[in-house]
């Protein structure tokens, strides 16, 4: 799909690939996804996929927001339920938090049941609000939690994404992806979240794979946000997730 791509747009040939997105959209973040989304498009970024979490207070206003995004082409996917833990269980889940994902992460909480049957509600609310039915699906944090191979096909999406890549539910297969991320809103994340970005971008040089861009609702107002504008302008050939997943599912 990629190589197809790339006959059919001489012009950016040459072009770094990559795959952008906007986490956390909620009720209370749509004016900041607004704001990203107009950076995106003045860096001629046109394809970005909205991760929405749907278990929260959505006024018939914000829904018809994302349907206006959905018409403009953005692409609506899941992301967990209410982007907020119960509790903190064990002590993997307490290190994760401590380093990545504060109390976000919570399929972490969760059994596998519930993992499953969150996912399944997170899709049915797409559904009864009438927006486009997400391809793809991706855990707050990308902390999946226990969700094993064999229970992949009860999930009513065709793709997760986690920390390392994307995961094809039909397939069994998983994908490894380079990532950049820029939510640094204290000195040391802003060091370690560069740290990680300069691995993901030489893996996406080494490796010539697609990379993921994910941007947080106030990344373009905390320290990285110089970072994430000289990131933006790296003159990407922007693809959507269906074309890259795709492409690596074809050739894994």
């Amino acid at each position: 799909m990629l190589s197809m791509l790339a006959v059919s747009k001489p012009s950016q040939a040459k072009q770094p690939e990559a795959v952008v997105s906007i986490h956390d959209v909620m009720p209370s973040t749509m004016a900041q996804t607004q704001q990203l989304i107009d950076l995106c498009r003045r860096h001629q970024i046109r394809q970005i996929a909205l991760l929405v979490v749907p278990g929260l207070d959505w006024s018939d206003r914000d829904v018809d927001q994302l349907r206006r995004w959905s018409d403009e082409s953005l692409t609506l996917c899941g992301h967990g339920w209410v982007h907020r833990c119960e509790r903190i269980a064990g002590w993997k889940h307490r290190l994760h938090s401590m380093l990545i994902s504060r109390q976000v992460a919570e399929h972490l909480c969760w059994s596998t049941d519930q993992i499953v049957g969150t996912m399944c509600r997170c899709a049915e609310w797409f559904d009864k609000v009438s927006l486009p039915h997400p391809r793809l699906y991706v855990p707050p944090a990308w902390a999946l939690g226990d969700l094993p191979k064999d229970r992949w096909g009860e999930v009513p999406f065709d793709w997760i994404e986690t920390l390392a890549g994307l995961a094809s539910m039909r397939d069994r297969k998983v994908a490894e992806l380079p990532l950049v991320g820029f939510e640094a809103d204290t000195i040391l994340r802003k060091w370690s979240v560069r740290a990680f970005n300069a691995f993901g971008l030489a893996v996406r040089r080494w490796g010539c794979r697609p990379l993921r861009i994910s941007i947080h609702p106030q990344d373009h107002q905390l320290r990285l946000a110089d970072h994430l504008e000289s990131v933006l302008a790296k003159g990407w050939n922007d693809l959507s997730y269906s074309q890259v997943a795709e492409d690596v599912f074809a050739t894994t």
